[in-house]
């Protein structure tokens, strides 16, 4: 493959969730064999390359390695760009593992839900360049190592006003997607971008767990879709209190999205819920409940949404203890 003449060609992705895999295909279809590392502690680089890992059924071109073994094949070199694709929980043992790898020059990226890991990232690391981003509009479904998407959704990347240092990363970023065919679009103000996909996330994450449904049960009326409404209103008001210029008109917006969504599709915290994994339910209802708490604003909807996924997640011990029986 012909090498393209760009300045980011080494890319360490941390997590191989539905996102680290689709969005580090992408890169590593576009880029030399060898450009895309998996980055992870010595038993899972071991689980890695003993699995096969694909997109939409498709071989990804990734190799596997400790940091340390990524410094070694790479001459000591850092990463250009390292790509942060786990969940919540497992946010502070990934900024370790980039620690190694990333100097003043990294761009630093996370795929992550929620309005607080770039802050947790930039604070834990101390160098590189945070890009903020929203990753929306894909239906990505994961089994193990194999992903399968519909469509490729969009990142939505930029900076905030008070980070005029990372505008020329944020440049470099979005050239290397062009080229890679990464789709994303330059948010002119992200921080407002990452509320209303949090809103959009407290809202059909949650109601689809625990109404145990797909999007179709949320694309038409019922209690389902009016509790995700309710869930997405408490969102509006913690952002309208907070500062953030978040309205009805965004309500909408992400109902027009829901509503293209794959009616079969489901979104991560169901696809936890069937899998029995802990689910991301503290930096949704949780979050919303403590800073309902600190600003004085009222969120009963997504208090009773933290009750009752809790209520769930404290059967999966006992469930797993069943299924090893059998």
């Amino acid at each position: 493959m012909e090498t393209k003449d760009l300045s980011i060609q080494n890319v360490a992705v941390i997590g191989l969730g539905a996102l680290g895999i689709m969005f580090g295909d992408m890169i590593a279809r576009a880029l030399p064999s060898g450009s895309v590392t998996v980055v992870a502690d010595a038993a899972r680089v071991t689980r890695y390359r003993a699995s096969r890992v694909t997109a939409n059924d498709h071989l990804c071109d990734f190799l596997y390695a400790t940091p340390e073994e990524f410094l070694a094949r790479h001459g000591g070199r850092t990463a250009d760009l390292i790509l942060f694709g786990v969940k919540a929980a497992g946010l502070k043992d990934a900024i370790e593992l980039a620690r190694p790898l990333a100097d003043e020059h990294t761009i630093l990226v996370s795929l992550l839900n929620g309005i607080s890991s770039e802050e947790y990232i930039a604070e834990g690391l101390g160098r590189g360049h945070v890009i903020y981003c929203v990753a929306q509009q894909m239906a990505a479904g994961r089994v193990g190592t194999a992903v399968h998407y519909r469509n490729k959704g969009v990142l939505c990347l930029g900076v905030p006003d008070s980070h005029p240092q990372d505008q020329s990363a944020l440049q470099k970023l979005l050239a290397f997607f062009e080229a890679c065919d990464v789709p994303y679009v330059a948010e002119p103000d992200i921080l407002r971008r990452l509320w209303c996909k949090w809103m959009f996330n407290v809202g059909i994450n949650q109601t689809v767990m625990v109404y145990e449904g797909k999007f179709a049960d949320a694309q038409k009326p019922g209690p389902l879709r009016d509790e995700f409404l309710a869930a997405m209103r408490e969102v509006v008001a913690l952002a309208q209190k907070s500062g953030i210029d978040v309205s009805e008109k965004d309500v909408e917006e992400y109902v027009q999205i829901l509503d293209q969504l794959d009616p079969e599709g489901m979104p991560s915290m169901r696809q936890d819920g069937l899998a029995k994994r802990f689910s991301e339910v503290d930096m949704f209802a949780g979050e919303v409940c403590r800073r309902g708490r600190k600003l004085g604003v009222p969120t009963p909807v997504n208090a009773s949404l933290l009750e009752r996924v809790k209520a769930v997640e404290s059967t999966y011990k006992t469930q797993r203890k069943q299924i090893v029986a059998r």
